[in-house]
């Protein structure tokens, strides 16, 4: 993060005064140390004194920032150098431990959000496509991308809207039989995708042979199911129980209703 991006230095007003090597020196030389700090958190390198990157600050350039005499200041950074108040690199600059070492700790924390955050939205939808063997394959043999399902997660409790978002974005990679169902499920109706998904599964499986055509033909009863009067009420099938059930077998006819005057949709024509 740019210095821009953190204007205000982070400072416990408990540990300065109770810091055994700051209360030993004198108030002038505390006071060089407060003004130290200050030019350490802005300078190149954060934590440590210099005005070009790894050269160390001379006695005469910190003497004008600090508005001191040149003799003053070496007085002074003596006392703080005696009572270990500061540490040196071994390019002779002086940095503050405490600084050095606040400021790795954000570093750090700040890229493990950021991997993480990574992780997070992209890691689950990768994948392995060279270990993937039953991949369809074009006319050249070569592997095609498999086709995706999203999954709405939406019922996940949190106020973020972004966050709400990318959950609904989340995919699940399915084969195209799968996909062939599941397509045919309106959203509004499909609550449940991973159980579907499920259930559309163990539909092919029970019916054997060709899976692709029937799927095509378990997708088209489940698009006439959902286009019926049944399929259309507050009372239809969820798609899993659909599809668990073996409705796509039953006689469309069983899914239109008429409407009675009395009971309401309930007599089977």
């Amino acid at each position: 993060m740019s210095r821009s991006k953190m204007p205000a230095m982070l400072f416990f007003g408990t540990d300065w005064l109770t810091d055994n090597g700051v209360r030993s020196v004198g108030l002038s030389a505390r006071g060089l140390w407060m003004d130290m700090l200050c030019i350490m958190y802005e300078s190149p390198k954060r934590g440590f004194l210099s005005v070009v990157l790894d050269k160390p600050m001379t006695h005469a350039q910190l003497s004008r920032m600090v508005g001191a005499d040149k003799s003053e200041v070496i007085d002074l950074l003596e006392e703080l150098n005696q009572a270990n108040v500061y540490s040196v690199d071994d390019n002779s600059v002086i940095f503050s431990r405490r600084m050095v070492s606040d400021e790795t700790k954000r570093a750090v924390k700040s890229r493990s959000g950021k991997v993480g955050a990574e992780v997070r939205w992209q890691g689950e939808t990768e994948s392995n496509d060279s270990d993937d063997t039953n991949a369809e394959l074009d006319d050249n043999g070569k592997a095609l991308a498999p086709l995706v399902i999203g999954v709405d997660d939406s019922n996940s409790f949190n106020s973020n809207k972004n966050y709400i978002e990318k959950r609904k974005a989340r995919q699940i990679e399915q084969p195209i039989e799968i996909v062939l169902i599941v397509k045919a499920i309106p959203n509004n109706k499909l609550n449940n995708p991973r159980r579907t998904i499920e259930a559309a599964s163990g539909a092919l499986d029970r019916l054997g042979g060709d899976r692709t055509v029937n799927a095509r033909l378990i997708a088209g009863r489940v698009a006439m199911y959902y286009e019926s009067d049944e399929g259309r009420s507050l009372y239809c099938k969820r798609p899993h129980n659909f599809l668990d059930d073996d409705c796509h077998l039953a006689d469309p006819k069983s899914w239109e209703r008429k409407q009675d005057s009395s009971t309401g949709w309930d007599s089977v024509e």
